[in-house]
């Protein structure tokens, strides 16, 4: 949509850019979506483009294989669907739209053949596959306090803004309330838009149009969270979106090359688009390190429960005087996930939690154990003091306030087990 030079600067922009990285960093599915956004859309322009039937096979296997990946990705043949139409649309397909619906069906058989695992499980099973679709949705989880019509044109209205003003309030992938882009990216990105609408009014190129209405398609998930309108915008839902978004900031400073080129020739005019493109980037790459290993990472660890932490103490335990059979971690609400405590013991099979009321099947066990608990756990923390009286009690003490945590260790006593 713009050549090599589009391409490549849409590349180092998506690769030093704070968005891309931090939702990758996390570790969990999120960047499987915009994954298979990019070969999906890429192989729809270029098999069009050069009437290849190939390529809009490779189309058709990268939507079917995004579907095995990250739920957003279901908007995918949407957005093909999206393109086709922008193209039926145009003058000049008015005598091959037969060709290129034939060529749709064909796109729809091959994403259907590779997906046909989870076509099943959905058929089987369709509660587990769509529930979490359903409960943002609909009212299965939380009952939808205003008009859902308002809600969504509310939610596509932020969701558009969250590249230069606001990419939510969601904490675990994103530094609540900035933009999704830095400000060179994001006026890259708001310059591309410019370049963008005025090149598709004068050449009324299909792909042009494509661009711009993916975006808000690609963000769907995120602005279909209807019940839950507090966790739209979110950069994971919407991650698919940040494809076109780049490419058009690129598309932008491509632009800045051909510019000088236009001026002439001279060494001076090369050397001044190359520095210019370099501070720039330079400038991208400083506020997007500052982004993703300054404020994200201080916001993150400020707001994330310290299960490196606990786990550490049952490792050590584990290692010297007891077990990993014998540590616990006493469940509380809105406290630590348990599964990741036993991730970071090196025990990723394990659920550490323990509930109060399993205390005294405890008692009959001759082993040393450990119980880590919340400060505010108090009615706990007594049950097994009356249980376990030779216990020692202990805190954690974090860098972090709020992030402390009791220790209360019980040595081993083989008269306990009689």
């Amino acid at each position: 949509v713009g050549g090599r030079e589009t391409g490549l600067f849409a590349m180092v922009l998506a690769g030093i850019g704070y968005w891309p990285n931090v939702i990758s960093r996390i570790g969990l599915r999120f960047p499987l979506y915009p994954l298979f956004v990019a070969p999906a859309m890429y192989y729809l322009v270029r098999g069009v483009r050069r009437k290849k039937l190939n390529d809009l096979l490779l189309c058709g296997m990268a939507v079917g294989l995004g579907l095995h990946g990250y739920s957003p990705a279901r908007v995918i043949p949407i957005v093909i669907c999206l393109g086709v139409f922008i193209i039926l649309l145009q003058r000049e397909s008015r005598r091959q739209r037969w060709a290129i619906i034939t060529r749709l069906i064909a796109i729809g058989f091959i994403a259907l053949v590779v997906s046909l695992p989870l076509f099943r499980v959905a058929v089987e099973r369709p509660q587990e596959v769509f529930y979490r679709t359903l409960t943002r949705v609909g009212d299965e989880e939380r009952e939808i306090d205003n008009s859902p019509l308002k809600v969504f044109a509310s939610n596509v209205g932020k969701a558009l803004g969250m590249y230069v003003w606001d990419d939510g309030e969601v904490w675990v992938n994103s530094v609540p309330h900035r933009p999704a882009l830095d400000w060179i990216t994001a006026a890259l990105f708001c310059l591309g838009l410019v370049i963008l609408i005025v090149r598709y009014l004068r050449h009324k190129y299909w792909a042009d149009l494509f661009l711009l209405l993916s975006i808000p398609v690609l963000q769907l998930p995120s602005t279909l969270a209807i019940a839950f309108p507090n966790e739209n915008p979110a950069t994971n839902r919407a991650a698919g979106a940040f494809v076109p978004a780049f490419v058009i900031a690129g598309l932008a400073l491509a632009a800045l090359p051909a510019y000088f080129r236009k001026l002439g020739k001279e060494r001076r005019h090369v050397i001044t688009s190359s520095v210019t493109i370099l501070v720039l980037l330079l400038i991208a790459a400083v506020e997007n390190y500052n982004l993703v290993f300054d404020e994200y990472a201080e916001g993150y660890r400020g707001a994330a429960w310290n299960t490196s932490d606990a786990g550490a103490v049952i490792e050590g335990f584990a290692e010297s005087v007891g077990s990993y059979d014998t540590a616990y971690v006493v469940a509380y609400a809105h406290w630590m996930d348990t599964r990741l405590v036993g991730m970071n013991a090196g025990q990723p099979q394990r659920d550490y939690a323990i509930w109060a009321d399993d205390f005294q099947e405890l008692r009959s066990d001759p082993r040393a154990m450990l119980f880590i608990l919340k400060p505010e756990d108090q009615e706990s923390l007594s049950q097994l003091e009356d249980l376990f009286p030779s216990g020692t009690l202990s805190t954690w003490d974090d860098d972090i306030p709020g992030k402390d945590f009791l220790i209360y260790f019980v040595p081993a006593n083989s008269g306990r087990g009689e």
